[in-house]
């Protein structure tokens, strides 16, 4: 008798868990999935606009996906390779990349918080680099000044800084 006492006991529990689980889907149901979130942190918004100051002839882009200026060094035909080097950037994102007037990419930067990590930091630089992309690194809590960054992106060995193209990046934006 107390064998079939455990398995009613059982079952009940079963069936109360499975109305439960029914009751909480047809409450989600109309909660949205989906929400708004701001493209740039307050933190990142401040150094926005030092960019933009420091830099008024180039173009600033912030968070934009890898996905987006690196590709895999092997054709689509070779699929195994290809989506598993694909596999190692699609999902992350470069904070700030800066382009001349043709847009071309000038230089790519990085404003490195408590988040970031020097190993993960080490190893996407080293895909960046390999696609001959140099990256500036600066820290959020030390920010440099306008004409700090102006100077280091100067600096960049890019072929966009090359002075017979500053005339279009000074050229006329449309």
């Amino acid at each position: 008798m107390s064998t079939v006492l455990f398995v009613v006991f059982v079952v009940l529990i079963i069936a109360g868990f499975l109305v439960m689980m029914r009751l909480m889907a047809q409450r989600s149901k109309g909660a949205p999935e989906y929400l708004k979130k701001p493209i740039l942190t307050d933190n990142e918004k401040e150094f926005f606009g030092r960019l933009i100051e420091a830099l008024p002839d180039f173009y600033v882009f912030p968070q934009v996906a890898m996905g987006a200026i690196l590709q895999p060094a092997v054709t689509r035909q070779d699929k195994r390779n290809y989506y598993r080097i694909r596999g190692t950037f699609s999902q992350k994102m470069v904070d700030f990349v800066v382009c001349d007037a043709a847009l071309n990419i000038v230089v790519l930067i990085e404003l490195d918080d408590r988040m970031h990590s020097s190993e993960k930091d080490g190893k996407r630089d080293a895909m960046t680099n390999q696609a001959e992309y140099t990256t500036l690194r600066f820290n959020s809590k030390k920010k440099p000044t306008v004409a700090e960054i102006a100077k280091a992106v100067e600096g960049t060995k890019s072929p966009a800084i090359d002075p017979a193209l500053a005339q279009l990046a000074n050229s006329p934006k449309v």
